[in-house]
């Protein structure tokens, strides 16, 4: 299965419809090396959508850093009860090296039901 990536005006449209938060890093020079977008479910629940860093900066550990700025970011805001992190799969195969990261920054770990409309 290949999947597209959204654009940036993809994730505006997208925005008009779900609320969305968006946080950046950037290094001393000014350049965007990390960045991560949460999506507002309810007004309880966001989910993080997409947070990453570009691997030439992953001796800074960005992705360390904007992990716990977002939790921050949210654990702040008093009606938030659930981050969701999003799967540590790949083809239904766990990634365990996304899996340890996202349990060493906080996280527990919980199945995700799937539900596919058919329409037969």
């Amino acid at each position: 299965m290949t999947r597209e990536k959204m654009s940036l005006d993809d994730i505006k449209n997208t925005n008009n419809i779900i609320k969305s938060d968006f946080f950046l890093v950037k290094n001393i020079e000014g350049e965007n090396i990390a960045s991560a977008y949460v999506q507002k479910i309810t007004s309880r629940i966001v989910n993080v959508v997409y947070w990453g860093n570009l691997q030439k900066y992953d001796k800074l550990y960005p992705m360390n850093f904007i992990s716990f700025k977002t939790f921050e970011y949210y654990s702040n805001k008093k009606n938030i009860e659930l981050i969701s992190v999003g799967t540590a799969t790949k083809d239904s195969t766990p990634n365990i090296g996304l899996c340890n990261f996202k349990t060493n920054i906080g996280c527990s770990c919980s199945p995700k039901l799937n539900f596919i409309w058919n329409n037969e």
